[in-house]
């Protein structure tokens, strides 16, 4: 159940991406026009593009929020419990299988919120690529105003342990061996 929960959450956020990755061509080809008419009614659409990414980010990240925050509850103390079974020699082989299907859920989760966070860097560097700085004053201000707008990070919440990335799988992974220890004592 963990592992479709993650494969879940990891095709959205790369769905997404694609069409950040969209919005970044639209964008650098924004102003190739002169024209100020022709610019504006691209810049139009780039804009109201990026307002509806970002509301699907927000869907998505409002949508785990709970799911992920379970699943990385459980996952650290699953970890420890196949661990201390492994150490005590206790049907070995269906513990190390269970461990690795725990990390696999665990992995693909953290590497579409990872994914996530670095796509978020494309539209400020796209609108910093395009040819801003060759149209109109008008159309500058708007393009400052989305480029305002696309300095905050997509991500996807775990709770209160943070945000999808590797430094929380390495955590989750650090709390597991801590609870081992707690129980090999």
């Amino acid at each position: 159940m963990c592992l479709h929960i993650s494969l879940n959450a990891f095709e959205i956020a790369h769905h997404i991406i694609l069409r950040i990755q969209h919005l970044k061509v639209m964008i650098e080809e924004c102003f190739d026009n002169k024209s100020y008419t022709v610019s504006q009614r691209n810049l139009e659409r780039c804009i109201s593009y990026h307002i509806q990414i970002l509301e699907f980010a927000s869907r998505l990240d409002n949508a785990f929020f709970q799911c992920m925050f379970s699943h990385f509850l459980l996952t650290g103390t699953i970890f420890a419990c196949l661990e201390k079974q492994i150490l005590d020699k206790i049907n070995i082989l269906g513990a190390v299988f269970h461990i690795l299907g725990w990390i696999m859920a665990l992995f693909v989760a953290c590497i579409g919120g990872q994914d996530f966070l670095n796509a978020s860097e494309i539209i400020p560097n796209a609108i910093w690529n395009s040819k801003w700085y060759q149209t109109d004053l008008r159309l500058k201000k708007y393009v400052v105003f989305m480029l305002m707008r696309s300095q905050k990070a997509l991500r996807i919440r775990a709770g209160p342990f943070g945000v999808l990335s590797f430094p929380l799988f390495l955590a989750v992974l650090k709390t597991s061996y801590s609870i081992f220890c707690m129980l090999s004592s």
